[in-house]
């Protein structure tokens, strides 16, 4: 399984959501300049793919932010604080989710042919289904994302009116990356059910297939090399389809 399956965007370059008053249009936009440029060096030296590099992206991004918050009117900062308040936690299970799969992509897991003993089969089994759950909130966590900032919205002292239109802002913000976003989330849950198909049948099938000199699951049973080859298709095209999705999230982001 490659990692490039898992490499997840941070949600932060989905929530430019400030309201602002006119007196604090240049530090916004100065800021906001400084966030582009970011981006675009970290698109240019592809920090935005790597799943280790996206918590310093993070970190240089939450600075950029603090470092306007205190100067900018009541009025902005208050929408700005609600736009951080979003952002952390949903930063932290992003970057927790990613720890997770990168760590059993590079582990023997990752690999059929690995696989020496029956017994080894279901806790492999139960270790995607620990990923999968954790892809299931994650995928939440975005869904809820606008109720989210509804909520806060509404425990604030902003008025009505900049209420509506930090809503505003966040449907288009968010409208722009929500397609591939969420075809990521879809295509994880996909390949973690075909992981686990491919699991299973291996565990059925023991003793009708072996790992060959080559490396390569060699079958004895043509129903069983037939099912698993559809698998491994599969996963192949939801791959293919994943690394897509990525591109248009970084290019929207």
């Amino acid at each position: 399984m490659s990692r490039l399956l898992f490499r997840v965007l941070a949600v932060v370059l989905l929530l430019p959501l400030f309201a602002r008053a006119d007196s604090d249009e240049d530090l916004v936009n100065g800021m906001l300049a400084r966030i582009q440029e970011l981006k675009r060096s970290a698109r240019a030296n592809g920090d935005l793919s790597d799943p280790k590099k996206t918590d310093a992206f993070q970190q240089q991004l939450s600075k950029i932010i603090e470092d306007t918050l205190p100067k900018l009117s009541p009025k902005s900062r208050a929408g700005m604080t609600i736009s951080l308040k979003m952002m952390q936690p949903l930063h932290d299970e992003v970057t927790a989710y990613v720890k997770l799969v990168d760590e059993f992509s590079s582990s023997d897991e990752a690999r059929f042919t690995t696989i020496k003993d029956r017994a080894e089969i279901p806790p492999r089994v139960a270790h995607i289904t620990r990923l999968s759950n954790a892809n299931d909130n994650l995928t939440n966590k975005y869904r809820g994302l606008r109720d989210e900032a509804k909520a806060l919205l509404d425990k604030s002292d902003i008025s009505s009116s900049d209420k509506t239109g930090y809503l505003t802002a966040f449907d288009e913000g968010f409208g722009r990356t929500v397609g591939p976003t969420m075809a990521i989330r879809e295509l994880d849950r996909k390949l973690y059910g075909e992981w686990t198909a491919a699991l299973q049948l291996l565990d059925r099938s023991w003793g009708q297939w072996k790992v060959n000199d080559k490396q390569q699951i060699e079958w004895t049973d043509d129903g069983g090399r037939a099912r698993f080859n559809e698998i491994m298709e599969n996963i192949h095209v939801f791959t293919e389809r994943q690394q897509r999705a990525q591109e248009l999230l970084i290019n929207r982001g």
